[in-house]
């Protein structure tokens, strides 16, 4: 491969990164199947978002498997937290009206190091998304025209989507939900508040070079 030729994947690869964004906002347009993950559309989709609105809306407490918070969190993280709330929407559908949704689990065994390589957003706190398959898949989709929202509140309702989606072990933990379609850019436009992001100087130290 030419130096020209990475040049473009470099281009093409940063333009993905650093544009993404949470897009909220989705067009009816059906996707394609994606990854093999637990991938919900049409009527199993619809099925578990208008349970999960209702459970919302009843106020029974529903909760995750694991803690996704510690109980007190750092300051940095907090305001960071708070920002990102300023985002939220009133629940119409859980998973904002996106055609499909990926449910990540993971083995409720692994510690740590297992859950990095899945990629859990708990990096959006402290800069943008990141990790390995969940990052590779967001940019897979967006490289397709499609936009990602990884979603924090899905594992609370474990116990929903187990209801629904059967095949899911019992050893493995709902970790994470991710919403992705067409976005609606019209909407974003209109409504969409971008987030601050930290710049590369606050989350990057070079030393010896």
């Amino acid at each position: 491969m030419s130096c020209t030729d990475y040049a473009e994947l470099t281009a093409t690869v940063d333009r993905l990164l650093k544009e993404r964004y949470s897009a909220r906002y989705y067009l009816p347009d059906p996707v394609d199947k994606p990854w093999k993950v637990y991938c919900i559309a049409g009527s199993v989709r619809d099925a578990i978002s208008a349970e999960m609105v209702a459970a919302d809306k009843s106020k029974v407490p529903y909760k995750a498997r694991y803690d996704y918070f510690p109980p007190v969190l750092p300051a940095e993280h907090a305001a960071r937290k708070f920002d990102f709330g300023q985002l939220s929407l009133a629940r119409w559908d859980e998973f904002f009206d996106a055609p499909v949704a990926l449910i990540f689990t993971i083995h409720g065994e692994l510690v740590q190091g297992s859950w990095m390589d899945l990629g859990h957003p708990m990096a959006r706190m402290a800069s943008a998304q990141a990790g390995y398959f969940m990052q590779s898949v967001t940019i897979g989709l967006r490289a397709r025209g499609l936009e990602p929202v990884t979603q924090l509140s899905i594992p609370q309702y474990d116990d929903i989507i187990r209801k629904h989606l059967k095949t899911i072990p019992d050893t493995h933990i709902v970790a994470c939900g991710m919403a992705l379609g067409y976005p609606d850019l019209e909407k974003v436009k209109e409504n969409y508040v971008f987030p601050k992001k930290l710049q590369l100087g606050e989350v990057l130290e070079v030393h010896g070079m």
